[in-house]
């Protein structure tokens, strides 16, 4: 009697001690790579490896938590089927939802408005006129009645020139900018590097290095590029986990 109620006492215990769940991570596309899980309950973590997949304790009614760059979070209280062959988590993409909204924007018509039309026009030469009072001096001159549209051109000509030019003058970032970037931003960071993007630690000098070989814009720093940036940024490093593949090849074949 007194095993039965020991082996029943225990089997109740063990009900209650964590379980492994196998998960899997997908989003509308793909497996998730490097995503963070949390188990909010006791504490422990983990991420998933190139192919979604994770490990993670737990037991019924805990609370997980999903954490990805490129997705939204997601919280999921633990049920018994988690614990039932490999789970299947879906998390949704932020990019995608950015697409879809910058998409449908292009695909809007613009209607053409006349009085916007008249009144941009009219602030960029007034504008222009502030700045450059000397490329205007022939204003007097001009007809009374109509538009002298050979002198419009020529003036908006050298006003696009300017334009350009100042255009030209978003340079790269340099190094030392570069570094500075990776240590402060929110996004592009050298957490998110390693993390996020799979850069060894120990190469994210280099990395560093082939970013500026590939150029930033100073414009891209702006708050608002900040997507603009971090897409750049994972191109980049795909681009050169490509590069330390071929490196890794080479030098096993070295060694061979």
């Amino acid at each position: 009697m007194r095993h039965l109620i020991t082996v029943l006492c225990l089997s109740f215990i063990s009900a209650s001690w964590a379980q492994t769940i196998n998960g899997k991570i997908y989003d509308a596309e793909t497996t998730v790579k490097g995503a963070k899980i949390l188990n909010l309950s006791n504490g422990l973590n983990t991420r998933s490896d190139s192919e979604g997949n994770f490990i993670i304790n737990a037991k019924v009614n805990d609370t997980l938590a999903f954490e990805s760059l490129f997705h939204h979070p997601y919280k999921v209280a633990v049920k018994q089927e988690f614990f039932e062959d490999v789970y299947v988590f879906e998390l949704k993409k932020v990019v995608n939802e950015l697409d879809e909204v910058l998409l449908s924007e292009d695909l809007k018509p613009k209607k053409f408005k006349e009085e916007d039309y008249n009144r941009d026009l009219n602030r960029i030469i007034q504008e222009d006129i502030k700045r450059n009072p000397g490329a205007y001096t022939n204003l007097n001159a001009m007809p009374k009645y109509g538009v002298d549209f050979v002198y419009l051109i020529e003036q908006f000509s050298k006003l696009f020139k300017r334009k350009k030019t100042f255009e030209e003058l978003d340079t790269n970032l340099d190094y030392d900018q570069i570094i500075k970037l990776f240590n402060t931003h929110k996004l592009v960071n050298q957490e998110t590097a390693i993390e996020e993007l799979g850069i060894p630690e120990e190469k994210i000098p280099l990395f560093i290095e082939y970013v500026e070989a590939r150029g930033i814009k100073k414009s891209l720093i702006k708050p608002k590029a900040s997507m603009d940036l971090l897409n750049l940024i994972v191109g980049y490093s795909e681009q050169f986990k490509i590069l330390l593949e071929i490196e890794a090849s080479q030098n096993e074949t070295k060694k061979n």
